[in-house]
């Protein structure tokens, strides 16, 4: 059992959706570098500057969805658009995981 609120949470997914997302926006290096970083900040944050996304009882997780955020708390843009970040969160005293459905230029 490892309940465990120490416990970093384990990431799925997020690079392979990152890797879609940088096929599809074709983002500079720079901007990229920023996602990556902000990634890494899921593991002891969660939710963060996340904000629940309820649908009417569809799913049985928890979706979030967050802005990418640099250093300075500042909302990450690319190409004059920011980019956010959707996943869900499972947990229970097994297991704390986010998996990411993906990003978006908004």
């Amino acid at each position: 059992m490892t309940d465990d609120p120490y416990r970093f949470w384990d990431l799925e997914d997020f690079e392979p959706k990152l890797d879609d997302w940088r096929q599809e926006v074709q983002p500079p290096d720079d901007v990229y570098a920023l996602v990556e970083k902000w990634i890494e900040t899921r593991r002891d944050r969660p939710h963060g500057d996340a904000v629940a996304i309820h649908d009417e009882g569809m799913f049985d997780e928890t979706y979030w969805r967050a802005p990418v955020k640099d250093i300075y708390n500042r909302t990450v843009t690319c190409h004059g658009r920011e980019v956010w970040c959707y996943y869900s969160v499972h947990q229970n005293a097994n297991m704390k995981k986010l998996v990411c459905e993906g990003f978006l230029s908004v």
